[in-house]
């Protein structure tokens, strides 16, 4: 693979992480040396997509972004 954008160093948050779009961004990312953490509402489907990412160090966070409510708890795992 050519390496045209270096993510080393970077963390980025990917939501939708469980599958599709949302997991193939997360490998590739994962693959250009970034740091993620991964958001979606399936636990397991989201431990099968961390286990799937290259480096160490990544987060994942079950939430359902629909949660309005709940959106502080979500800030407050990201940023603690």
């Amino acid at each position: 693979m050519i390496n045209l954008i270096d993510f080393t160093g970077k963390t980025i948050i990917v939501t939708g992480a469980s599958s599709g779009i949302g997991r193939e961004t997360a490998i590739l990312l994962s693959k250009l040396g970034a740091k993620l953490i991964i958001i979606a509402r399936n636990k397991e489907k989201l431990r099968d997509t961390i286990n799937s990412l290259d480096g160490e160090g990544h987060t994942d966070i079950a939430f359902d972004l629909t949660s309005f409510s709940e959106y502080n708890h979500l800030f407050s795992r990201i940023f603690e």
